[in-house]
């Protein structure tokens, strides 16, 4: 049980023994402490001191997202002393010249895996995929050759624009309904479980990178000395883009295959969607089942969770030698 996911409001989670337990209404259930690898909570969900300061001990990462899966904010233990890792960072993103190579690397990876995607599904619906890769790979060729950090960053929403176009066609025969990419909040099913599928994402790559001891916020393609908003993490945002075709492969997985049905989203009052709770638990075990999954990466087979690790370490690699480059994960 890698990841332990809490969402029945008013839990609340305690240590006894080697356990967590989870105490809601008349019920208890218990899980083995070594075995938890991080912890999610989501909205009325109380947790004990004792569960922090173990945690905190066994640099078990706690995640808090709102009852909507919002995503809060994390406790983690103190932060990985590599200095002199950060100060090579640092330096990559006052510098544009050092931080565009990363950055070019992260949006072809972002690209060419969502061109994957795109190409295998319509080709599985009998859908001719010919014109929409040509043109996403001409994208991935211009990000290749730009030396202009804010032209990558146009090509890179070219490319996600033309991209999400297709969902019209992807959902075309499904109950639910495609009118664009949409978030905060997200008004329909299919973007409230992609923004959720991405939450999680995003605390996979937060985990990763913390883990190496790079600065979350110091990112290369959403951050920069001119880009970067105070209090985004940058780089995990950064080091997701490669890893977002996972959530959407998952998401169209789960529409089309009938398992879900638009009654088990809900919609507020102010237009937004979200997952009901018992479906929502759902896709948390479907994320799980996916993370372990393994995959043949550098003629090993690893999950997914460790493949991002990996990536991280490559990267961090990368930042203190120069002589080493980065390049995405591209199965």
């Amino acid at each position: 049980m890698p990841a332990l996911y809490l969402d029945a409001q008013g839990a609340y989670l305690r240590k006894e023994g080697g356990e967590y337990v989870v105490h809601y209404q008349q019920t208890q259930q218990s899980f083995p402490s070594s075995q938890v690898e991080k912890i999610i909570l989501l909205g009325n969900v109380q947790i004990s001191t004792q569960v922090m300061a173990d945690a905190l001990h066994h640099h078990i990462p706690v995640c808090f997202l709102s009852s909507k899966g919002r995503y809060r904010g994390r406790l983690t233990p103190p932060s990985h002393g590599n200095v002199r890792l950060r100060l090579r960072q640092y330096d990559c993103i006052r510098e544009t010249s050092l931080a565009l190579p990363y950055a070019r690397w992260f949006v072809i990876g972002k690209i060419r895996n969502s061109k994957e995607l795109l190409g295998r599904k319509l080709h599985d619906m009998g859908e001719d995929s010919a014109d929409v890769r040509r043109s996403l790979k001409r994208w991935m060729f211009k990000a290749g050759r730009t030396h202009d950090m804010e032209r990558l960053r146009g090509f890179e929403g070219m490319a996600a624009r033309e991209y999400f176009q297709q969902f019209s066609t992807i959902f075309r025969d499904s109950p639910f309904v495609w009118q664009g990419r949409n978030r905060r909040p997200p008004k329909d099913a299919i973007n409230a479980m992609l923004s959720l599928g991405y939450t999680l994402l995003l605390n996979e790559c937060i985990s990763a990178i913390e883990s190496v001891g790079l600065d979350i916020y110091a990112g290369f393609l959403h951050g920069g000395m001119q880009q970067s908003d105070y209090g985004k993490p940058a780089l995990a945002l950064d080091v997701m883009e490669e890893f977002r075709y996972l959530v959407d492969r998952l998401v169209m997985r789960l529409l089309l295959s009938g398992e879900y049905e638009p009654n088990d989203f809900e919609q507020t009052e102010q237009g937004a969607c979200f997952l009901k709770s018992k479906m929502r638990k759902a896709f948390f075990t479907a994320w799980e089942v996916l993370m372990q999954s393994p995959i043949k990466y550098d003629h090993r087979r690893l999950g997914y969770r460790m493949i991002m690790g990996e990536q991280v370490n490559q990267l961090a690699r990368a930042i203190q030698d120069e002589t080493l480059e980065y390049r995405p994960f591209m199965p």
